[in-house]
C-alpha cells in the first residue's frame, strides 16, 4: 500500500511536468521558424546599407563625427543586447526558479510522507513492544502452570501416599482374614469343648459369636474403604493425566506465540531500517537540491548584475549617440543610415540571444528533471 501511494503521488507531479515542457516545446518551435526566417532577411538588408556606405568610405579625407565614432563603439562590442537580454535575463531566473522552487516543495512533502511513514514504523514498533509484554505476561502465566505441576506432583504424592495406605489396609485386611481363620479354628476347639460343658460353653460360644460378627462388620467396612480409596486413587490418577494434556496443549501455544512475536518483531525491524535508510537518502537529495537551486540563483544574479551594468553603459553611449545623430541629423544622413544599420544589427543579435536563453532554459530543466528521476 505504501509503494502504491508513492506511486499516486508521483503520476500528478509527472502530468505536471509534462503540460510545462509541451508549451516551451511549442516556444522554441517558433523561435526555430523565427530564427530561419530572420537569417534569408539579412541578406536583403545588407545589400542596402553596403550601397549606403559607399560615399562615406570614398570620402577618406572627412574626418569622424562623434555620431560615427559611438557608432563603432556599438559595433565593436556586444552592445547588440541590450533591453530583450535584460528582459530575458529577468525573465529566466524567475521562471527557473519558480520550477526549482515546486520540484523542492514537492521533494519537501515527499520528505513529510516518509516521516509519517518512520513515525506509522515505530508506532508498529511500539506495538511490538507491548507484544513483547504480552509475551513477558504469557511467561508469566507459564510460571504459574509450572507451578500448578508442582502442585500436581504433591497431588501425585499424596496419592501415592494414599495408595501406601491402601496397601496398609490390604494387610489389615489379609491379617484380619487370618484372624477370622484362626477364630475359627478356635471356634470349632471350643464346639469340640462344648460336647462335655454346654452351660459353660454357651456363654463362651456367644461372646465368640459376638466377637465373629465385630469381625465380620471391621471386614465389611474395611472392604468398603479400601474400594472407595481404590476409587479416589483412580480419579486422582485420571485428573493428573488431563492436567498433564492440558498442561503439554498451553505450552505448545506459548511455544507458538513466541514464534510469531520474535517474527513479527524481526520483520518491523528490518521496515524500520529500511525506513530510516529512505529518510536518510531523501534528506541528502533535498540538501544536494538546495545547494544546486541556491548556487543556480547565485549565478543567474551576478549574470544578470553584469548584464544590467553593461546595458546601462550601452544605454548612455546609445543616448549620446542618438543626441549627436539629432544635432547633426541635417548636416549628415550617412550617419542616420549607419543608425538604422545598427538598430537592424540590435534586432537580429536580439532575436538570437532569446532563442539561446530558451534553449538554455529547455536543458536546464531537461537537467533537472533528469536528478529529479534519479532522486525518485
Amino acid at each position: 500500500p505504501q509503494q502504491q501511494k508513492l506511486q499516486a503521488n508521483e503520476k500528478p507531479q509527472q502530468q505536471k511536468l509534462q503540460t510545462n515542457e509541451k508549451p516551451q516545446q511549442h516556444k522554441l518551435q517558433a523561435n526555430e521558424k523565427a530564427q530561419t526566417n530572420a537569417k534569408s532577411q539579412p541578406q536583403q538588408r545588407q545589400a542596402k546599407p553596403q550601397a549606403q556606405l559607399k560615399p562615406t568610405e570614398v570620402d577618406s579625407d572627412r574626418p569622424a563625427s562623434p555620431t560615427q565614432e559611438a557608432l563603432a563603439l556599438v559595433k565593436r562590442t556586444s552592445g547588440c543586447r541590450i533591453d530583450a537580454l535584460v528582459e530575458a535575463l529577468g525573465a529566466c531566473p524567475t521562471s527557473k526558479l519558480d520550477a526549482l522552487r515546486a520540484e523542492l516543495e514537492s521533494t519537501r512533502r515527499r520528505l513529510a510522507e516518509a516521516s509519517v511513514r518512520v513515525a506509522a514504523a515505530q508506532s508498529e514498533a511500539q506495538s511490538a513492544g507491548q507484544l513483547k509484554q504480552e509475551l513477558q505476561r504469557l511467561r508469566a502465566s507459564s510460571q504459574g502452570a509450572t507451578l500448578m505441576q508442582q502442585e500436581f506432583s504433591k497431588k501425585i504424592a499424596e496419592l501415592r501416599s494414599a495408595e501406601a495406605e491402601i496397601a496398609r489396609l490390604k494387610e489389615a485386611l489379609a491379617a484380619a482374614v487370618n484372624g477370622e481363620a484362626v477364630t475359627r479354628s478356635a471356634a470349632d476347639e471350643a464346639r469340640r469343648r462344648t460336647e462335655g460343658a454346654a452351660v459353660r460353653d454357651g456363654y463362651e460360644a456367644a461372646v465368640e459369636a459376638r466377637e465373629m460378627d465385630e469381625l465380620r462388620k471391621k471386614n465389611d467396612s474395611l472392604q468398603s474403604e479400601l474400594q472407595k480409596a481404590t476409587n479416589r486413587a483412580d480419579a486422582a490418577q485420571s485428573e493428573v493425566a488431563r492436567e498433564r494434556r492440558s498442561m503439554s496443549e498451553v505450552q505448545s501455544k506459548l511455544a507458538e506465540a513466541v514464534q510469531r512475536l520474535d517474527a513479527s518483531s524481526k520483520e518491523l525491524s528490518g521496515e524500520l531500517a529500511k525506513y530510516k535508510l529512505a529518510l536518510e537518502y531523501s534528506e541528502g537529495v533535498l540538501k544536494k537540491l538546495e545547494a544546486s537551486v541556491e548556487e543556480e540563483e547565485a549565478r543567474w544574479k551576478s549574470a544578470l548584475c553584469a548584464s544590467e551594468a553593461d546595458v546601462e553603459k550601452y544605454k548612455a553611449a546609445l543616448a549620446s549617440a542618438v543626441s549627436e545623430l539629432r544635432r547633426y541629423r541635417g548636416s549628415s544622413n550617412d550617419d542616420l543610415t549607419d543608425l538604422n544599420f545598427a538598430y537592424h544589427c540590435v534586432e537580429k543579435s536580439l532575436t538570437n540571444i532569446v532563442d539561446e536563453i530558451n534553449l538554455a532554459k529547455f536543458r536546464l530543466k531537461e537537467t533537472v528533471l533528469n536528478r529529479y528521476d534519479q532522486c525518485t
